[in-house]
C-alpha cells in the first residue's frame, strides 16, 4: 500500500496473496498476467455476485474494481463491500477513464480507498498488485 493509505489490517482469514477484480474479461485478463508475475493469485469476474462469494469466502487484501462496469450499480456495490464485516479492512481500488470524473467522484464518496486514471492504473498495474 502507499504510505499515506491505511493497508488492512491482518486477519488470520484473510487471503494476503489474492486480489479480486470486478472488471471485463478482455481487460481482467491484462490484470491477471501482471497477478502471475508476481505470484499474486487473481480472481477476476465481471459479475458482482461472483465477486461477493468470491470475497464472502475469503476476504482478499485488494479487490480492484472497473468504475465503468455497464449494467452495475458500482459504487452500491463498494458501499456494501466497505460496511460488510468481512471486507471493511480489505483495500479496495477503483479505476475509470480520466474524462469520467462522475465515476471517479461517486466511488470516492461511496468509500473507495484508492481511485486511479485508467492510464495511471495500466502504469502502476505491477506495483500495485505486489503491495
Amino acid at each position: 500500500m502507499p504510505a499515506n493509505v491505511p493497508g488492512p489490517a491482518m486477519d488470520s482469514n484473510r487471503n494476503d496473496a489474492q486480489v479480486c477484480v470486478l472488471a471485463d474479461m478482455l481487460f481482467a485478463s491484462r490484470v491477471r498476467a501482471a497477478g502471475r508475475a508476481a505470484g499474486v493469485e487473481i480472481i477476476s469476474t465481471a459479475d458482482p455476485a461472483r465477486l461477493r462469494s468470491a470475497v464472502a469466502a475469503r476476504p482478499p487484501r485488494l479487490i480492484i474494481i472497473d468504475l465503468e462496469l455497464r449494467g452495475h450499480d458500482v459504487p452500491a456495490l463498494i458501499r456494501e463491500l466497505r460496511s460488510s464485516p468481512a471486507t471493511a479492512d480489505t483495500h479496495i481500488l477503483g479505476f475509470a477513464s480520466h474524462t469520467n470524473t462522475r465515476a471517479i467522484e461517486t466511488a470516492r464518496d461511496a468509500g473507495a480507498h484508492r481511485v486511479l486514471a485508467r492510464s495511471a492504473f495500466v502504469r502502476q498495474l505491477p506495483g500495485l498488485i505486489r503491495e
